[in-house]
């Protein structure tokens, strides 16, 4: 196995063991997580790019490169739909798990469910540097799992909320003028 999908396979493995209280994510599956150019058509070379420079820097860097943030947003969308997720809502789970991983934040149309899921992790504290296997973490992780799997249950459920939480940002920037 090459040097690049052993990173995958050991950030998959990672991944599972944090969602694990969510459900199974499988096994790790490199003709299907190397050469899928997945769901949403993006590009697996973009990918593998992320990836090497991912496992060159990491030692340096750890999780907290664009890099990073790029295969996680990959791998943990692929879990996800695993896991029961589709379409939108396992981007944007994806993206606010990338989020509270790397610590970067993607500019999409899931902003304000990173945000939410950025919110929801980290309650009152930020620390990017949280283990996987953290009975705490995969507590927390379940919970937001739950509330992403219920919006992808209930659309209309989802819409209030993310209409909600966009008026509430509003009346903090106009209080803020």
């Amino acid at each position: 196995m090459d040097v690049i999908t052993q990173a995958a396979k050991r950030e998959w493995n990672n991944i599972g063991k944090s969602l694990r209280i969510c459900g199974d994510i499988g096994s790790f599956d490199a003709d299907y997580l190397m050469t899928n150019p997945g769901p949403d058509g993006d590009e697996l070379s973009e990918f593998k790019e992320n990836l090497a420079d991912f496992s060159d820097t990491f030692e340096q860097h750890s999780y907290t490169t664009l890099e990073a943030m790029g295969v996680y947003c990959r791998l943990v969308r692929l879990a996800a739909q695993r896991l029961g997720l589709s379409g939108p809502i396992a981007a944007a789970f994806a993206n606010g798990y990338s989020y509270i991983r790397t610590g970067w934040a993607l500019d999409t149309d899931t902003s304000i469910e990173q945000n939410l899921f950025y919110k929801m992790f980290f309650q009152s504290r930020e620390d990017h540097g949280w283990e996987f296997d953290s009975p705490v973490i995969q507590e927390r992780l379940k919970d937001i799992f739950g509330k992403f799997m219920s919006w992808e249950k209930d659309p209309i459920h989802y819409a209030n909320e993310v209409e909600s939480y966009t008026e509430m940002k509003q009346d903090e920037a106009e209080d803020a003028d």
